[in-house]
């Protein structure tokens, strides 16, 4: 119960808030926003189906403003299921500003290759692979069942890469679940 009313004060405060960034023009009131250009369309749609569903709401408009000089567009990367985990890991660190390169992209090499470098081990690399691939097969089954796996299926790819690399290198350093193994 209190956690529902918690719940429901932050909802009531970040519409407020949202409001509050409103300006009033006569009886209008007028926001900006940003939207990256593949997604003005889907937008529009949105607010014609709104418009469509309830009609006590007033007429709704989202038009494009052009450029504007005085602000800075935000930082955005469009993310597939390989690059989220990575941009995750750099964002922690810091939000690359508009127009810089994204770091993200070479994060997909380096992160697990380093991982491996300081993790190897053929046993333990080969059993965080095989819990990758296991996530990367069983995908919509796992996200059917809402189990708890569903809570790292995210990072499906980032355990995959991570394994392999922990596993390459074990290959490399000859050692099997922290055992010397003279492969060569």
């Amino acid at each position: 119960m209190v956690e529902e009313l918690r719940l429901f004060i932050l909802k009531e405060k970040t519409i407020y808030h949202n409001l509050n960034m409103l300006r009033l023009q006569g009886t209008i009131y007028q926001g900006r926003c940003w939207c990256p250009l593949d997604a003005q369309e889907k937008v529009q749609n949105t607010i014609q189906e709104l418009k469509r569903k309830k009609s006590s709401i007033a007429g709704c408009e989202f038009s494009p403003a052009g450029e504007t000089k005085d602000l800075k567009p935000p930082t955005y990367f469009r993310l597939n299921d390989l690059t989220a985990p990575f941009q995750e890991i750099v964002n922690t660190y810091g939000v690359p500003r508009y127009r810089e390169i994204n770091p993200g992209l070479f994060t997909i090499a380096t992160f697990p290759f380093l991982f491996g470098v300081m993790f190897g081990d053929i046993g333990h690399g080969a059993l965080l692979l095989a819990f990758g691939v296991y996530l990367v097969w069983k995908k919509e089954e796992i996200e059917k069942s809402k189990g708890l796996l569903a809570g790292v299926l995210p990072a499906r790819y980032l355990f995959l890469l991570q394994g392999f690399f922990a596993f390459y290198a074990g290959i490399i350093y000859n050692d099997f679940m922290a055992v010397p193994f003279n492969l060569f």
